[in-house]
This record gives structure tokens, C-alpha cells and sequence, in this order.
């Protein structure tokens, strides 16, 4: 019996591994259990990943961190690998809390084995870092029209920092503005527009965040990390979900159904308790008369998938007018902050509009780039 009281596996390959490292192998019979010693001194913290589903293998791992003496310490099953669940488990953050040798277990959490049970362990410290995501696949432009790219930022062993983002790749004609994913929030925001006299075309654009932390001698060191874009997809019933995919392409095109969009201010400044009205106004195609959705953040029946509002800064609802119907062009928005909002300069969080398309898709503009600061009571 293992310490936990479950069966344990009738044999199991033991082999001492350091860090960082990654090793490779297979669960060739049912039951089968795979362990690797691992030497750390206390309070040394490790990150674990297991790559198997992602690779097309049959095994669903179970990740366990083990004492000498066969007790658990932590333990993983499934996780979340651009926003889709996966039967890769990952453990982040596992400190040592000894001087001593510690096993890694990998087993199948059905107890299964045999041909196609294959797996690599990657081991390594718990360095602090994020990975990106870009929410969509796609971002289609106008002569003369601006569109936001939403990026999602998910930290890893304890980063903590801000998020200075970077696109490149961008077609001829178009220009960006690149946010930040601040250290309060985990959304930022890349602003494009294409040039009035642009011309028709498409390039695939590669995004990028960068950072910094402390070392361990209090140097700073630059940290980098690459966005994976998202396709989204829509469920039964109007839900959205995402499918990781290889390329965001940025397109120009022939003029759409939104030809324009006017905001009273580009510089909102708050105070804690304070609001600020925007007022925009929405140039349409001659022969547009669809709904219209004014917001600064994206998200899709209540749910957000793009939120770069600075923390505590929020869209008072009951003072603003967001949908225009009818042809309607003229709405507005209200920003407040809270009373405990926490400083910030200029975040970039433009103004979007959605054109509805049908019951769950819109296509989306932004206006020129709003910056909101709060400042100190």
C-alpha cells in the first residue's frame, strides 16, 4: 500500500533527475507508476508540467510529489492550457520543506497502461513568469478604422509585476499602440488602425510581453514571454469558447459598416469616488441601421474576456447609454472609480463598438486611444 492507502503499482522506474531537466517515458502496463528522485534543499521551489494529452498520448496524468518515505506532499491532476482543460497536470510553486530527496510520481489516473501511454516531465525552478493569450484569431480593419487586440496575461510562481506589451508583423498602411497588462489586473490591450490610405492586404502579426523581476542577488532581470492566439467559438444556446490556433492575422479591407468613431475625451483622469463622462458618437454606413454596443472592454453575455479598466474603474451602467438601436450614432459612457481605487497612469483602454452581426457575433472598433489615469486623493 502507498502511504495514502491507495494500491500501489506492482513495479515502479525509479530514476534520480535534476533540475532543470526534462525527461521522457512510457506507462507500458496497466498500473504502472513512474518515479524520478529529485534532491532539494528546504524552501527550494520547483515548478512541475506533464506533457502527454497536449502530444496526442492516451495518458491522463496524475502528478504527485512524494517524501522518502512515500508520504504526499502535493499532488496534480487536470489543468488549463489556453483556456481549454487538458489532462495535463501542472504544480507550481512546490517548496521543499526539508533538506532531503523527493519523488516525482507519474501514473495514469485510470490505472491504465500499455502502447500510446507516453509522457515528458518538465522540471525546473518555480522562476517567476506569465504566459499570454490573444483573444481572437483575427482582426479585421478599414481604411481609415481602428480595431483592439485583447491580451490575457495568466501568472506564473508568484509574478506579480506589470506586463509592457509588443505586436509585430503588422501589413502595410497599419500602425499600433501597445498597452500593458498592469500588475493590478491580468487584461492589456494593443490598439491598430489602418492608415486612410491603406492598402488591401493581411499580415500575420506576432505578440509579445516583456518584464522584469528581481534575482536573487536584487539584479533585475528582463523576462519574456510570446501570446498564443485564440480562434473563438461559439456553443449551442450563444456561449463562447476558445480553440488555441497557430496565427493572428491582422487584414484590411473595403470600408465596413462602421465608417467612424468620435469621443469627446481621450484623457480620462479620476480621483477615487469621482466619474467622467465620454460621449461618443458613431459614423455608420449609409445603409447600417443594425444594433450598436458602446463599451471599453470585451465580453459576451456578462462575461469578460478583455478587461483592461484599471482596477476599481468600472462602466456605471445606470449612467450610460451603450446601445444604440434603430441607427441611433450618439451614446455614452461613464467611468468611476471606487473609493479604494489604486493609482495609475494612463492605461490605455480605447473605446469599442460593436456591430452586431447576428444573435452571439459582432464585429468590433475602437476609437482612438483613451488613456485613464487615477490619481491620488
Amino acid at each position: 500500500q502507498a502511504a495514502d492507502g491507495s494500491a500501489a503499482p506492482a513495479t515502479a522506474a525509479t530514476m534520480a533527475i535534476g533540475s532543470p531537466s526534462v525527461v521522457c517515458g512510457d506507462l507500458d502496463s496497466p498500473g504502472q507508476a513512474d518515479r524520478f528522485t529529485l534532491t532539494a534543499k528546504a524552501g527550494e521551489a520547483f515548478a512541475f508540467e506533464v506533457f502527454s494529452r497536449r502530444l496526442g498520448s492516451n495518458l491522463d496524468a496524475k502528478l504527485r510529489i512524494l517524501k522518502g518515505d512515500g508520504t504526499p506532499l502535493a499532488e496534480a491532476d487536470d489543468a488549463t492550457y489556453q483556456r481549454v482543460l487538458s489532462a495535463d497536470p501542472f504544480l507550481e510553486r512546490f517548496a521543499a520543506p526539508a533538506d532531503g530527496e523527493y519523488t516525482i510520481e507519474i501514473r495514469d489516473l485510470h490505472g491504465r497502461g500499455g502502447a500510446g501511454y507516453s509522457y515528458a516531465l518538465r522540471v525546473g525552478p518555480a522562476s517567476p513568469g506569465f504566459v499570454l493569450e490573444v483573444d481572437t484569431d483575427k482582426t479585421l480593419l478599414a481604411p481609415g478604422l481602428a480595431a483592439p487586440i485583447y491580451v490575457r496575461a495568466l501568472r506564473r510562481n508568484g509574478f506579480a509585476g506589470d506586463i509592457d506589451l509588443h505586436v509585430d508583423g503588422l501589413p502595410a498602411g497599419v500602425t499600433a499602440v501597445s498597452g500593458r497588462i498592469l500588475a493590478t489586473g491580468n487584461d492589456g490591450c494593443i490598439w491598430l488602425q489602418a492608415a486612410a490610405d491603406a492598402p488591401a492586404g493581411w499580415g500575420n502579426i506576432t505578440i509579445t510581453g516583456s518584464a522584469t523581476v528581481s534575482g536573487a542577488d536584487g539584479s533585475s532581470l528582463a523576462i519574456h514571454g510570446r501570446a498564443d492566439p485564440l480562434q473563438e467559438i461559439y456553443m449551442p444556446g450563444g456561449g463562447r469558447g476558445h480553440y488555441p490556433v497557430d496565427l493572428h492575422t491582422v487584414s484590411v479591407a473595403k470600408p465596413m459598416d462602421v465608417r467612424g468613431i468620435t469621443v469627446s475625451s481621450t484623457e480620462v483622469v479620476l480621483k477615487p469616488g469621482e466619474s467622467q463622462r465620454l460621449d461618443i458618437t458613431v459614423e455608420r454606413a449609409p445603409d447600417y441601421k443594425g444594433n450598436i454596443t458602446l463599451d471599453m472592454c470585451l465580453q459576451h453575455l456578462e462575461t469578460p474576456y478583455g478587461n483592461p479598466l484599471p482596477k476599481g474603474v468600472k462602466i456605471d451602467g445606470a449612467r450610460s447609454k451603450t446601445l444604440l438601436t434603430a441607427g441611433e450614432s450618439v451614446g455614452h459612457i461613464t467611468l468611476t472609480a471606487a473609493a479604494d481605487a489604486p493609482a495609475v497612469e494612463r492605461q490605455l483602454v480605447p473605446v469599442t463598438v460593436h456591430a452586431t452581426i447576428n444573435f452571439v457575433m459582432k464585429h468590433t472598433f475602437a476609437s482612438a486611444p483613451v488613456r485613464v489615469s487615477v490619481t491620488r486623493p
